[in-house]
């Protein structure tokens, strides 16, 4: 099919037997990037006449709840403390030091068939999880200085800079996802390159008739390791101001995260 010119074709079931299906036809389904048929053609019927190339299905697992709620509460505490040091006529420092802790509560769903499986970390060996479990209360430190040096006593020319820890915003979604992945809020079924799973207009058709809140048979797996820390990116600057007649000029050198390349910057401001 062409994507810019796209065509649809009506082709009739006939009497409802597969094989008698015209040539025309039979050559449009082989085209075709999506078919939409008839159920009421053979409501019955058991297999399909195309072959998925993926079946994707999930539902709600526990009885009462009409939707797939990921219930998540945490509380999340931050403290900042800075001082100031002159430690010259000319070099001021400043430092400090932030703290952030998030703790999350018990909400999470056990799974005990999962917490039986083993999987392997980083060096190979074998390492359980406890799929109910989120993270512990870890601290994020994050110590942070700067200085401001006057080089020749007059404020006309200033070297400043600093480094330091920073912690952004909580990706709390990672963590709902475990919530909502342990096989007891939702199960899920997904078969790949199949025939078994025929067009049915009815969305419960191949969800499971009955749920009693054990872990489902099928289901998507997502875990968080008790360690777990929100990621943290250091960065430092370095920066030189010189004070013109009419202007102050003002160079940044360098504005450094960890782990990318430092990056050069030119500003001048006039004021």
């Amino acid at each position: 099919m062409n994507k810019n010119n796209g065509m649809v074709f009506m082709v009739g079931a006939g009497p409802g037997d597969p094989g008698l299906i015209t040539l025309k036809g039979w050559e449009c389904l082989k085209q075709a990037e999506v078919v939409v048929y008839d159920f009421l053609a053979n409501p019955n019927r058991t297999t399909s006449p195309v072959t998925l190339r993926r079946f994707d299905v999930r539902w709600m697992n526990i009885p009462g709840l009409d939707k797939p709620i990921q219930p998540l509460e945490v509380w999340y505490t931050g403290l900042y403390a800075q001082d100031e040091w002159q430690a010259s006529p000319r070099l001021k420092v400043t430092y400090g030091l932030r703290l952030d802790v998030p703790i999350f509560g018990d909400t999470g769903f056990t799974n005990a068939n999962a917490d039986q499986l083993t999987f392997r970390d980083e060096t190979g060996g074998g390492v359980q999880y406890e799929s109910g479990k989120l993270p512990d209360a870890n601290i994020l430190w994050s110590p942070r200085v700067g200085f401001n040096w006057d080089l020749d006593g007059a404020r006309n020319t200033q070297l400043r800079g600093g480094t330091g820890i920073f912690t952004g915003r909580p990706a709390y979604v990672w963590i709902s996802n475990q919530v909502g992945n342990t096989g007891v809020l939702t199960g899920s079924e997904r078969i790949d390159n199949t025939r078994l799973r025929p067009f049915n207009p009815d969305p419960d058709a191949y969800k499971p008739t009955s749920v009693t809140g054990a872990p489902a048979a099928t289901y998507n797996l997502a875990l968080t390791d008790a360690d777990f820390k929100f990621p943290q990116v250091w960065r430092s600057n370095l920066a030189v101001d010189q004070r013109q007649q009419h202007c102050r000029a003002h160079l940044l050198l360098v504005d450094r995260p960890v782990g990318r390349e430092g990056i050069v910057e030119r500003v001048v401001r006039i004021g």
